[in-house]
């Protein structure tokens, strides 16, 4: 009987804890002076991470305007101690109280908390502005 409690307990404390304590929450990171991530691709105007059940999704503009977000196995877990979050098996962390983000321990860029309407306004805008600066780089072209 007693084996049978321990099991229902253990079970209802795994359960439980399917979520994260930063669910729901977006963070958009200007990281521009992170080689890491600007010498292999062609992202402008920085990245956007949600925490959604236990996991992170980025979302980035690339620089012909198109938003990509990651939804194909992409969502990493992530985990927390009293001064960091980490994701990416620790590739990523975040500094909590100065929402500095580093990738392999170099600092990155500053992120800032966003909620859903201030998200989808930064997206836009960014998507908006990125279409523009290649607009005005093609310019003068002639094909």
């Amino acid at each position: 009987m007693k084996n049978k409690l321990l099991i229902i307990c253990l079970l209802l404390v795994t359960s439980i804890s399917q979520g994260g304590e930063l669910d729901g929450k977006k963070i958009f990171c200007d990281v521009k002076s992170c080689p890491h991530i600007y010498s292999k691709k062609s992202y402008f105007g920085g990245i956007g991470f949600e925490f959604i059940k236990g996991k992170v999704r980025s979302t980035m503009i690339h620089k012909d305007g198109k938003v990509y977000v990651d939804k194909n196995g992409g969502d990493s877990e992530y985990s927390t101690d009293n001064n960091f979050v980490y994701w990416w098996k620790y590739e990523y962390k975040l500094d909590r109280k100065m929402l500095d983000i580093y990738s392999q321990n170099e600092f990155c860029g500053a992120c800032g908390i966003m909620d859903s309407n201030k998200w989808k306004d930064v997206i836009d805008h960014l998507k908006s502005e990125t279409l523009k600066k290649s607009k005005e780089e093609r310019e003068g072209n002639q094909l």
